[in-house]
């Protein structure tokens, strides 16, 4: 019985370990995509959150609830992928808006400083008279 038990335990240990390189690949892979994402500047911490339970359950030997749990990232990932293109575009308008915006500061102040000044200096001296000598 017991020979039969341990025949059975050694034919199963390479079904046992392909199964887990495939998970542990399918884990390396979904966390480089969440590592993309997170270098866009894409909120990514329901991911991170998710891939840290999936780490737990491998170490666990519970593949399949990895497997599950990695398709719930995917599905994250792919969404947030289809939104990126608008994410750039409105990240880059910010950006380059914002960059805009303090530049033209200095440009304003010059050309209109001027005129503010002595439209003040006119109203504070308007009352004034001018006499001769």
């Amino acid at each position: 019985m017991f020979a039969i038990l341990f025949a059975l335990a050694f034919s199963l240990h390479p079904v046992l370990a392909e199964s887990k390189d495939k998970v542990w690949n399918e884990l390396v892979d979904v966390f480089s995509d969440v590592e993309k994402l997170g270098s866009e500047g894409i909120n990514v911490t329901k991911q991170i959150i998710m891939l840290n339970a999936a780490l737990k359950e491998f170490e666990k030997g519970n593949y399949g609830a990895v497997e599950t749990i990695l398709a719930e990232i995917r599905e994250l990932n792919s969404n947030q992928i289809a939104q990126l293109g608008n994410y750039r575009i409105t990240r880059f308008i910010e950006t380059y808006g914002l960059a805009a915006f303090y530049l033209s500061i200095p440009i304003v102040f010059y050309l209109l400083f001027p005129r503010l000044y002595f439209r003040v200096w006119f109203r504070a001296r308007r009352k004034w008279l001018v006499e001769k000598k």
